[in-house]
């Protein structure tokens, strides 16, 4: 138990092994206690705390940083924040100070480091407005969302410091984590990314969360069904950034797609009905255009209807898309739709990343990734212009998302430029019925995995053979496991080059488990199960 008391005693410490300078203290660790030192040694020390996002010591190159500037437990952190087990009665002199600022570095959708500045008091005003909106009913805090970015901080450590109530030290990073404080009274601050990924049926908790938080990005409704269904809690979604704060809230078993501004906060739609928001949690007086084109009812609410910053030209016509991303969900099979810009031999393409219901699935098996691609396309001929059809496509389980769940163009973009695992393996057979796929290859000695690995007697590594197995699911199926727990996984024999080498594996999408058999000349080499 880490007490208020080991967090001061910290924050002193800290101070006395700080290099002295006026220079910001940059702030980097997995633990929220040591976080806290960090911010309370920096306001001892005058300097303005600067929290990095979860790159961490990398960041610092990032946003033209020292390394002897970060306190944390990250790699090359400069200083070490310890939290010790003395320090009950440690006092610390801080005198309160409206000017004080902490800083955070957001990516948005472009991936680029973007530093926004947000008042001490504006984040305590929202932390205070938050305890009283759950009126007592919280009792413990748990969370998947890192508080090293404002969502976190705000919920999973300022809330509980101001409330007096328990909070988990560090992220769970898994369901069993997540909801350990078997306790009344239990919220869990999660994002889309986690709660897109829900335990089976079978997980077995005594845990009843009074409330599950969910921000980000948008929370699908059958996802936040499923959550619901599990655990008794509808999740509550939160829209905001961290230049606004929190700025709505909404439950999809009651509200749908329409979002409740919250009480101390105003909306708008401007010329372009684009969302304004006027609120106290903002930096400086005024309102603040959010980028997103709504759509407003006449009691207050509105539903979300696109980014404005998401308009491209191609062959010189305007493209919005979200209007593309919008009539790909609506073809039958298409779960989800991602769309952007990628270059291709020079040229700039409109590309599509989609993912796929369960009979849709089958028959990119069937059809492979090409022809899948033109029959999609040629169905959405009346619905889309030449201009507006994708050029290339890709088939995934899960559509990329950052820490923060949201979509990024660089990782987006990334999935075009990524190796093709069937192209390097260039199998000599390849077969697919249904969720089961078998095919054979050479195991070349130019593979990447066998590089490294024993130059006088290079093998192909276990490790490759289940990253193998994975890839080749998603390339073929557009699925992936519900997670990357290896389960009865055995290994016979060893693989060389040169060898020809058959691989079989079988999907199960109702469970989303990938079992995967390597084999030699019918010597079975390994087996294994994922998910």
């Amino acid at each position: 138990m880490i007490t208020a008391g080991n967090i001061r005693a910290a924050a002193r410490q800290l101070v006395q092994d700080l290099p002295a300078s006026d220079e910001p203290l940059y702030l980097y660790t997995d633990s929220a206690a040591e976080l806290c030192a960090g911010i309370l040694a920096a306001q001892l020390s005058g300097r303005m705390p600067v929290l990095l996002p979860q790159a961490g010591a990398a960041y610092c190159d990032h946003v033209g940083a020292e390394r002897q500037l970060l306190a944390g437990n990250a790699a090359h952190a400069g200083t070490e924040i310890r939290i010790g087990a003395s320090g009950h009665d440690a006092t610390l002199d801080i005198n309160p100070s409206t000017t004080a600022t902490l800083t955070f570095f957001t990516s948005g959708s472009s991936g680029e480091a973007k530093r926004i500045e947000k008042p001490m008091h504006v984040i305590d005003a929202e932390a205070e407005f938050w305890r009283d909106w759950f009126d007592g009913a919280i009792a413990h805090v748990t969370g998947s969302v890192s508080h090293q970015h404002i969502y976190g901080l705000i919920f999973r450590v300022v809330l509980p410091v101001i409330s007096g109530i328990p909070s988990s030290d560090r992220l769970a990073l898994s369901w069993e984590a997540l909801l350990a404080p078997e306790t009344n009274g239990l919220l869990v601050v999660s994002s889309p990314a986690h709660l897109t990924r829900p335990p089976s049926a079978r997980f077995s908790s005594q845990a009843s969360p009074a409330w599950i938080l969910s921000s980000g990005g948008p929370l699908p409704e059958a996802d936040a069904d499923t959550i619901n269904s599990l655990f008794g809690a509808s999740p509550l979604e939160i829209l905001g950034s961290t230049e606004t704060g929190g700025v709505a809230t909404r439950q999809r078993h009651k509200d749908g797609e329409w979002w409740t501004p919250l009480p101390v906060v105003q909306t708008i739609a401007g010329s372009e009905q684009e969302l304004l928001v006027s609120s106290p949690f903002l930096s400086d007086p005024g309102s603040v255009r959010m980028g997103d084109r709504v759509e407003l009812s006449s009691d207050g609410r509105f539903c979300l209807a696109g980014r404005l910053d998401r308009i491209v030209k191609i062959e010189g016509k305007r493209i919005a898309l979200p209007r593309v991303e919008t009539i790909l969900k609506q073809h039958a099979g298409i779960i989800d739709a991602a769309v952007v810009m990628t270059d291709h031999k020079g040229q700039s393409q409109l590309s599509a990343v989609v993912t796929l219901d369960e009979n849709a699935k089958k028959q990119l098996g069937k059809l492979g990734r090409f022809r899948m691609a033109r029959s999609i396309s040629a169905s959405l001929s009346n619905a889309l212009e030449p201009a507006e059809r994708p050029r290339r496509w890709r088939f995934v389980s899960d559509i990329p998302v950052n820490a923060q769940s949201k979509r990024t163009q660089s990782s987006l973009e990334a999935l075009f430029t990524a190796p093709d695992m069937l192209e390097l393996l260039a199998p000599d057979t390849f077969d697919v019925d249904g969720f089961t796929a078998e095919l054979s290859f050479i195991a070349r000695p130019d593979l990447p995995w066998f590089q490294g690995h024993f130059s006088e007697m290079p093998v192909l590594p276990g490790l490759a053979q289940v990253h193998i197995a994975v890839r080749l699911a998603e390339e073929i199926w557009a699925a992936g496991p519900a997670s990357m727990n290896v389960n009865r996984l055995k290994f016979h024999r060893l693989v060389t080059p040169d060898e020809n080498v058959s691989v079989k594996l079988s999907f199960r999408p109702e469970a989303k488990k990938l079992e995967f058999a390597f084999s030699h000349c019918n010597a079975r080499v390994s087996t294994g199960l994922v998910g």
